[in-house]
């Protein structure tokens, strides 16, 4: 893991200083006020309560399960339930809770390369600050520095007055590490006892920042409350919330009261997938669907509602490139009696002129699905036209087969995604 290292020599009150904020309203943007010296403030807090804890591990009084156990106690003690009662108490727990996350996470990925130097230092040349030739062990360190530490306290609001955590849009450099202040946040807030979902345009970077945190999040017991994944992902996650759409929308289709128990039982289970333009049904794993057996949750009156979610999106510039910004997330559900009436578009693809929509037409396929689905006609006959139009530019954008994985895929970014479907052209190609 690398940083700027100009970033990790500035002073804290310099950083501060150089932060800039805006409050947007409506298509207004305002210059706001930024709490720095709370911030500073609290930086100093956690600075004491980060150095008394490494002190301790490294002396042999305090062992990491100890370490993430007195977090999530003192997270118990002031958890607000919601967003709406982000309580003083609350805010001035912060930076110590911050301090033990953070302080895990150094010990648990550069402990033992610091202890394995500290024990053969003698024979090492370690200098001091000005000695650029010496090893300096504490550089071996994986230890956050303090714009990241100061971003993960704005972003939990200590920065503001108490009440409500504010919505926020928060840019840091290339270098100063954004995967370790999405992955701090991610489990302070899960051991507050919200549900978090991560959110990244890449599976690729996705993964890789999930697995940056994985032993913390196992370790203060918040594995089944945060989730990464693309933002395809949450989009199919938030529709299967309210419903399985895609057997709901089959029974309308096929004028069943409710989804038959063979197509709602594989629908139930099925997840539309992502695209900039139709998709058809995967799945989730289990930990994006398990949010519901986890204890932590809110109580009122004996029942235990579940958590608030807050949502953490990560290269959001991303979000507004023409690859995302204003695209729709269309799920599809598969009918086993659209597959003869592909072939024949797939068959008469090359019908003379504008005959091509009259000749499906006539086709008995076409016949037997309008009979399939009366009271349908238009709705089939718009997705017939549909056909039409993508089976002449089937191969634009360019697929990519995988024959090992025997999969199509289309080039996503940094990557070829398996997800992604172009509407029809896609099931041609």
């Amino acid at each position: 893991m690398v940083w700027n290292e100009e970033v990790t020599q500035k002073d804290v009150s310099a950083i501060a200083q150089e932060a800039r904020a805006w409050r947007i309203a409506g298509r207004q943007r305002r210059d706001a006020p930024l709490a720095t010296d709370t911030l500073v403030s609290g930086y100093k807090e956690y600075e004491k309560e980060y150095d008394r804890n490494f002190g301790a591990w490294v002396a042999g009084r305090l062992q990491l399960e100890d370490l993430a156990q007195e977090a999530v106690s003192q997270a118990a003690a002031v958890q607000p339930a919601s967003i709406r009662r982000w309580s003083a108490e609350l805010l001035r727990t912060l930076p110590a809770l911050v301090a033990k996350v953070f302080c895990f996470f150094t010990v648990a990925n550069s402990g033992e390369s610091y202890t394995r130097l500290m024990q053969n230092k003698d024979t090492l040349w370690c200098g001091g600050s000005d000695d650029d030739g010496a090893m300096k062990i504490d550089n071996v360190l994986l230890k956050p520095h303090p714009t990241q530490v100061l971003t993960v306290l704005q972003m939990l609001g200590y920065g503001g007055k108490p009440g409500q955590l504010e919505r926020q849009l928060m840019q840091i450099r290339t270098g100063e590490g954004k995967s370790l202040v999405l992955g701090a946040c991610s489990v302070v807030l899960g051991l507050l006892g919200f549900r978090v979902r991560c959110v990244c345009y890449s599976q690729y970077l996705s993964q890789r920042d999930k697995a940056l945190f994985a032993d913390l999040f196992d370790a203060f017991r918040v594995r089944r409350l945060v989730t990464y994944s693309t933002i395809s992902d949450y989009a199919g996650h938030s529709i299967l919330r309210k419903g399985a759409i895609c057997a709901l929308s089959e029974a309308l289709l096929r004028g069943e009261t409710k989804p038959a128990a063979a197509h709602s039982q594989a629908n139930s289970r099925a997840t539309p997938r992502p695209e900039s333009f139709q998709s058809s049904v995967g799945g989730f794993d289990d930990e994006s669907m398990a949010v519901s057996e986890s204890k932590t949750g809110n109580t009122a009156n004996g029942v235990v509602r579940e958590p608030e979610e807050i949502l953490l999106v990560d290269e959001v510039d991303i979000f507004f490139g023409e690859d995302f910004y204003g695209k729709t997330y269309n799920p599809a559900v598969k009918l086993p009696e659209a597959a003869g009436l592909l072939r024949t578009v797939w068959r008469l693809r090359h019908s003379a002129g504008n005959r091509l929509l009259s000749d499906i037409k006539q086709s008995p396929e076409f016949r037997t699905i309008l009979q399939s689905f009366p009271g349908w006609d238009e709705v089939i006959e718009r997705e017939v036209q549909a056909m039409c139009a993508d089976v002449l530019c089937f191969d634009d954008p360019k697929p990519h087969y995988d024959r090992g994985l025997d999969k199509l895929g289309y080039k996503v970014m940094d990557g070829i995604s398996f997800d992604i479907h172009y509407g029809y052209r896609t099931a041609f190609a």
